[in-house]
């Protein structure tokens, strides 16, 4: 059952376009979910009724020490070491929400550009 809190995927995905003004971004479908990448590394985006976020791990230590920040964890037992969960009350408090998006796109920017894979 879905809480009624939650927010759609459509207003997750306006709520990131709003904190990415200004910055080199590419939009991609992951399992049919929203994703966005700088320098084909991978940041942030939509899963499930969440949205995640890739920080460095000073950052993501500091960011789990918060009520509603989690680790993502997309499958069970499947932990995704860099990124984050921001819950509604996260979701809801712009300034952290700024500062939050502001540490991801600064740690991913500093990453080295990945290269794409090659499909087969």
């Amino acid at each position: 059952m879905t809480n009624k809190k939650e927010r759609s995927e459509s207003k997750l995905v306006e709520l990131i376009k709003e904190n990415l003004a200004g910055v080199d971004y590419v939009e991609k479908k992951m399992f049919g979910k929203f994703t966005y990448f700088i320098n084909n590394n991978m940041f942030t985006g939509v899963h499930l009724p969440y949205l995640f976020l890739r920080l460095s791990p000073k950052d993501r230590e500091e960011a789990l020490s918060q009520d509603g920040i989690m680790v993502f964890e997309p499958r069970p037992r499947m932990v995704m070491k860099e990124y984050v969960v921001l819950s509604n009350p996260i979701l809801d408090d712009k300034p952290l929400l700024v500062e939050l998006f502001h540490k991801s796109v600064n740690y991913v920017s500093s990453l080295p550009p990945k290269e794409p894979k090659k499909r087969k």
